[in-house]
């Protein structure tokens, strides 16, 4: 193994000068670039940044979706001695609000970011009173497009392994998001567990779809590569929504050993699949596909490996694997190259404090091995008293590996650090091997599509956009045993009439899915919240309730109403409107959409949203971005605006 200690060393002291990242865009659209020689350009960066006055222990943003940019953007900061700052931007305007939010907590920032990035921050700025903000930022920005060819390189700092590498923001919105703080030495530290794991040698080779901005993007198929001198390939997050396929033919083109995704790409790419697809489709080369970042469905990974078991993929490439970014990235492994193991248990044993009962038609949760080397594992009881094997309760990890703590957060460090124990937040047992499973989380947080999504984020939007009281509406996630991803639940205080309750359910369904683009399974009315002698809202209790079907009779009712209260009156469609309308049934669960429908209140997430426009560009060249579904949100109105976009087209032509 490498003796590197620091991510600085790594890249400086790279001893393979024909491995590198290989940036694609399409199967015949690869652009690569030797390690070697992203350390020139970093450097050349490096430059650029220290000559506008950024030093040692500053911060830099990376704000940016080209993978390009974004590399040498860390780099340049990691040469420097700048602390990195990965974050990811979306459209809507909570992701606009978290930039604002993170801004406040560091201390001298900059920022690197597109152009486009800049129009839009700025016009937000402007309609929502962040104008001082904005101006004592904007003199801080370097932007991508109008960076200088590099002409000299940028002075290297001195770097010591406590020095602060990057650091790690949680997917918070509306609320103070919580920075992880990492250290060259926890990242190699976790490097090295990593590869020692997954049994790394010089013949690997990586493929990932994953954004940059997540630990297991950045930090597992990125940093791990690179940290052991081996070629790495990379496919832009928005290229594998539109394309899931291409992932399976780089995996058979480029010959890759080591692939990765949660849940949601499994499904993505099942639901694209169909055996005329095939072509040479060879996946014999596979040898582990690392499976985090949510909560592993078994019925989903035993369809995807059947699926495609014909053409070569090994049941044993299935690495289910556990994680957090307060460990850097990795926490437990299975052992590497085996099939995958899993337990099923009795529901009512998974309370924390219990003895677990294991049942054949029980609740199916993976294995996920041992402590990779450098992070201990242990299961304690409220009272952090440690458990027996078989006995569930709080995940606590300890190493080299684990974050001294959160970013200007002293209180929340004390209240998870106990004598170096990490409190991860999350449940689980040590079986009779010592292996990890982990059972649920006791931070309520809601897995969808790979991110998570906090219930509080949820409830503030509710509460603000709809004049919802606080603490009178409540988000939970909840997961049946045949789910692949979490539904997401809304409760809502109600004391009248059932049924004057039904016509917010459109409004709530709407907002959450505009805001962060997550589609609500059900609004329901309740006549209680239950919250604990303290106040705080018990979540878990709504989800448990839930699924033993106490609401089903209610669920029913609001079903039914929304079909009886159906108007819509069937009239001729225009040719664009049909056109819309077919690509949107195909694509949007609960058909037929009418017209008038709006996208965010049947189901439209951000996954979809990727894809339909895709699917219209695909009709339309070039006549939509894809914040126009904002501002119209119905095939009408999306298809009065097309007209006006080709008209316009047509008077300059």
């Amino acid at each position: 193994m490498n003796g590197f200690s620091t991510l600085v060393q790594a890249l400086t002291e790279n001893k393979s000068p024909s491995s590198g990242i290989h940036f694609i865009n399409g199967a015949q659209d690869i652009r690569n670039i030797t390690y070697t020689k992203l350390l020139d350009r970093a450097l050349g960066l490096l430059h650029h940044i220290q000559q506008a006055g950024v030093n040692q222990g500053d911060q830099l943003i990376l704000l940016t979706q080209r993978n390009e940019a974004f590399v040498e953007g860390f780099w340049a900061a990691q040469l420097g001695g700048v602390i990195a700052v990965p974050l990811s931007f979306g459209i809507s305007d909570e992701h606009k609000w978290k930039l604002f939010r993170i801004i406040k907590q560091l201390t001298t920032s900059w920022i690197l970011l597109d152009q486009a990035h800049v129009t839009r921050l700025e016009k937000f700025a402007g309609l929502n009173n962040l104008q001082a903000e904005w101006n004592s930022i904007k003199n801080h920005l370097f932007i991508i497009e109008q960076v200088p060819n590099f002409s000299a390189q940028g002075k290297i700092a001195a770097i010591n392994e406590d020095d602060t590498t990057f650091i790690q923001f949680s997917s918070g919105t509306t609320s103070d998001p919580k920075g992880v703080v990492l250290t060259h030495k926890n990242l190699v530290t976790n490097i090295t567990g990593i590869g020692i794991g997954m049994k790394i040698t010089g013949a690997d080779t990586t493929l990932s779809w994953m954004p940059l901005t997540h630990d297991m993007g950045l930090i597992g198929f990125h940093l791990v590569p690179l940290f052991f001198g081996i070629s790495q390939y990379t496919i832009p997050t928005e290229v594998f929504i539109r394309r899931p396929l291409l992932w399976l033919q780089m995996m058979n083109q480029l010959k890759a050993t080591v692939t990765c995704s949660p849940n949601f790409g499994y499904q993505h790419c099942l639901n694209a699949w169909s055996n005329d697809k095939a072509g040479d489709l060879n996946l014999k080369c596979i040898r582990l596909i690392f499976n985090g970042a949510e909560p592993i469905s078994v019925p989903l990974i035993n369809r995807f490996l059947e699926t495609f078991s014909s053409y070569g993929l090994k049941r044993q490439s299935m690495f289910t694997v556990y994680g957090l970014a307060e460990a850097s990235l990795a926490v437990a492994f299975p052992e590497a190259e085996v099939p995958f193991k899993y337990v099923n248990l009795k529901r009512s044993s998974l309370s924390p404090g219990a003895n677990v009962v294991f049942e054949e038609d029980g609740i199916p949760f993976v294995v996920e091995g041992k402590g990779v080397q450098g992070c201990e594992i242990r299961i304690t009881a409220h009272d952090s008293t440690v458990l027996p094997l078989n006995y569930i309760g709080k995940i606590e990890i300890k190493g080299d590996n684990v974050t001294g703590g959160y970013l200007n957060m002293p209180g929340l460090n004390e209240q998870m650090i106990n004598d170096g124990w990490l409190n991860t937040g999350d449940l689980g047992f040590l079986n009779d091997e010592e292996d990890l499973v982990v059972t649920g989380r006791a931070k309520d947080i809601i897995f969808i599509n790979g991110q998570n999504y906090y219930p509080h984020d949820i409830e503030i939007i509710a509460e603000a956009r709809l004049g919802i009281d606080k603490g009178k509406i409540a988000a939970c996630g909840v997961r049946k045993t045949e789910d692949v991803e979490d539904r997401v639940i809304l409760f809502v205080l109600h004391k009248g009439a059932e049924e004057s309750f039904y016509p917010q359910i459109a409004s709530l369904k709407r907002v959450i899915s505009e805001a962060i683009g997550i589609s609500v399974t059900e609004v329901i009315p309740v006549n209680k919240i239950p919250k604990t002698t303290s106040g705080k809202v018990q979540r878990y209790l709504l989800g448990e309730n839930y699924l033993n079907g106490e609401f089903e009779e209610t669920i029913n009712n609001i079903h039914a109403w929304l079909l009886l209260s159906d108007t819509f009156e069937n009239k001729e469609l225009d040719s664009i409107e049909q056109k819309l309308k077919i690509i949107c049934e195909e694509l949007i669960p609960g058909n037929p959409v009418k017209p008038e429908d709006n996208f965010f209140e049947i189901g439209a997430t951000s996954l979809l949203l990727a894809q339909l426009h895709h699917r219209v560009d695909e009709e339309f060249p070039g006549k939509l971005q894809i914040s126009d579904f904002f501002e119209y949100p119905t095939i009408k109105q999306l298809s009065a605006h097309l007209q006006s976009k080709m008209a316009d087209s047509a008077s300059y032509s």
